[in-house]
């Protein structure tokens, strides 16, 4: 059994953290951290004070603005507990390595809830992509737009790490930046719209972020030489395989479109598999957003930030 403390209970994605910790076995939540904090809940150890929560659980998940993930997490790290921190890791790549080296000091282990990571869609995917299925993969791209909600840190800070942390898994890699267009139609000094130009090798990825869009999409197309991969986040059956492409003969072009399959294989709540997920990883499984992953997309923010500066 693993006891866990959840800082920052009062925001927005903790409380589908809570829930999910609350309906997971082998774990139990213990105690409850917030700023906002009120006495008593269900037996439960609130506290205004990491501190004072401390002494009541072996792993502490994170959920506080990205701006204190650092201290929270050193102060967790320093007193010997696990920790499991929600995207970005931290808001600088020097913070975030230096976690990494503080949880290699204390023997502790370190998480990013990068949550796609743990969809067994996008596995799906990186199986095919190690297979083969799709042949050599030429193109990536990524979309992620909505009518969405305005923050100072730009859609760079809020929406690049769930596409630069699933892309990197996939691709088993860092890229590098090509190009970028940022764009600040509503204030001067908040980027709402983002276009993006890396490469991972010779793979090529486009990723284009928006908050000024009349609807929701969360896409990822996955383009090779034998087939294409379309993972639509919000469909009811999220992932479909074209055997689409086109190659180029001695005299001519020929283009093939034979069938689309629809994968229709278990789909369960990736927020559960992340929890259950950290809960092995504390005694001593793997994790497939450990926080070198963590410090790699902080990594990939900023030299997306410094090329607008190019």
């Amino acid at each position: 059994m693993i006891n866990i403390c959840l800082v920052g209970f009062k925001g927005y994605w903790a409380k589908f953290l809570e829930r999910t910790i609350r309906n997971t076995p082998g774990v139990k939540l213990t105690a409850l951290v917030d700023t906002l904090a009120e006495e008593g809940n269900d037996g439960l150890v609130v506290s205004k004070s990491l501190h004072d929560a401390l002494p009541y659980c072996q792993a502490v998940v994170i959920a506080t603005p990205p701006h204190t993930h650092y201290s929270v997490a050193r102060q967790a790290i320093t007193a010997g507990k696990h920790v499991l921190i929600e995207k970005p890791m931290t808001v600088n790549s020097r913070d975030a390595h230096e976690l990494n080296k503080l949880a290699y000091q204390y023997g502790v282990k370190i998480g990013v809830d990068h949550t796609f990571l743990f969809s067994n869609h996008i596995r799906v995917m990186k199986k095919m992509i190690g297979e083969g299925k799709v042949g050599d993969v030429l193109r990536i791209v990524s979309n992620r737009f909505n009518l969405g909600k305005f923050q100072d840190s730009g859609v760079v800070w809020d929406l690049m790490p769930h596409d630069i942390a699933m892309t990197n898994f996939l691709m088993d890699g860092k890229p590098t930046v090509r190009s970028v267009e940022f764009l600040r139609h509503r204030h001067p000094a908040v980027v709402d719209t983002a276009q993006i130009s890396m490469m991972y090798g010779n793979v090529s990825y486009g990723l284009n972020l928006s908050w000024l869009y009349p609807k929701k999409v969360r896409s990822t197309v996955v383009i090779g030489t034998k087939a294409m991969i379309e993972y639509d986040m919000l469909a009811e059956l999220p992932l479909r395989i074209y055997d689409k492409k086109a190659e180029k003969g001695d005299t001519a072009w020929t283009h093939s479109f034979n069938w689309v399959s629809e994968y229709q294989g278990e789909a369960r709540e990736p927020l559960q598999v992340l929890i259950e997920e950290f809960r092995d990883y504390c005694l001593g499984g793997s994790f497939v957003s450990g926080g070198s992953l963590g410090a790699e997309v902080v990594e990939c923010i900023e030299e997306t930030l410094k090329a607008e500066t190019l």
